[in-house]
């Protein structure tokens, strides 16, 4: 009797089969769920950016006493706030600047029009900022903000798409 102890040929290419199948399988998964991460924090970050911009602008614009200017070609609003410890208002500015939304204010020891704020974080540009003036005469002061935030991504990889457009209307409460 003739006892082979081994793998036939064929068993050993079934056996290879089977792992790279398995292999193959378990890497596209782990790349799947590194690139959902990828996908996860670039829209996260446009989220979080569009979050604070609008509320930022939100509240400064329902503190304003007046609304001083609105153009859209470039993009800028002026506000003029009441301030007791000013005679009698400071100015405050947001305008687009290089894909990036900036704010200053007059009189102030930061954000000055020398040193204005950035109020977007580096990972994200702003690609369309409009304010309306939908004021009417005297009873009420209204503006209208529309903004679209997208997340850079210089090599147009897909996990790294991710844009939001956002759009508010917001009345000045101190008049």
């Amino acid at each position: 009797m003739n006892n082979k102890k081994g793998a036939t040929l064929i068993e050993l290419i079934i056996y290879i089969t089977i792992v790279t199948g398995i292999l193959i399988m378990a890497s596209t998964f782990a790349w799947n769920i590194i690139n959902n991460k990828s996908k996860s924090q670039a829209v996260q970050e446009v989220q979080e950016n569009g979050r604070f911009i609008m509320e930022k602008l939100t509240q400064e614009i329902r503190a304003a006493y007046n609304i001083t200017s609105v153009t859209n070609t470039p993009p800028k609003l002026t506000l003029s706030m009441k301030d007791t410890n000013l005679n009698p208002t400071i100015t405050e500015v947001f305008y687009l600047q290089n894909n990036s939304l900036m704010f200053s204010q007059s009189n102030q020891t930061y954000c000055t029009p020398a040193v204005p704020c950035v109020l977007n974080s580096n990972q994200v540009k702003i690609t369309n900022l409009n304010f309306t003036n939908l004021s009417s005469g005297n009873k009420t002061q209204n503006i209208k903000i529309n903004l679209t935030i997208e997340h850079i991504n210089p090599n147009q990889r897909p996990e790294w798409q991710a844009s939001v457009n956002l759009e508010s209307t917001v009345e000045l409460r101190d008049r």
